[in-house]
């Protein structure tokens, strides 16, 4: 795992938690119940059903668990992920493939 010691002597990690971490390695294996997203625009979500956890991760690789009292809102919270990313994808296909990558020399 990417692990470091600070001049202080304080543990960093890119996982917000050991329950980040277990369930990351889960999600590696490809036993989440839905994932969305990739770590490069939106963001990249897995969702874990029997447990309510949401794992995510961004572009600079760090990965964060958000484990849900209640089904309720634990599929609210997915839910709003999911509108997110629809959204984003919109954006994404208006502005279109080339706009992204116009400044991009090859």
């Amino acid at each position: 795992m990417e692990e470091w010691t600070t001049r202080e002597g304080l543990e960093m990690s890119k996982f917000s938690s050991d329950l980040a971490r277990e369930f990351y390695l889960i999600a590696m294996d490809g036993h989440q119940d839905e994932m969305l997203g990739d770590t490069q625009g939106f963001g990249w979500y897995a969702r874990f059903d029997g447990e309510r956890v949401i794992l995510s991760a961004d572009n600079y690789g760090f990965v964060i668990a958000t484990q849900y009292d209640s089904d309720l809102s634990f599929y609210a919270a997915w839910r709003d992920i999911e509108e997110g990313y629809d959204e984003w994808l919109n954006e994404w296909n208006d502005e279109g493939y080339d706009a992204y990558y116009e400044d991009v020399e090859y």
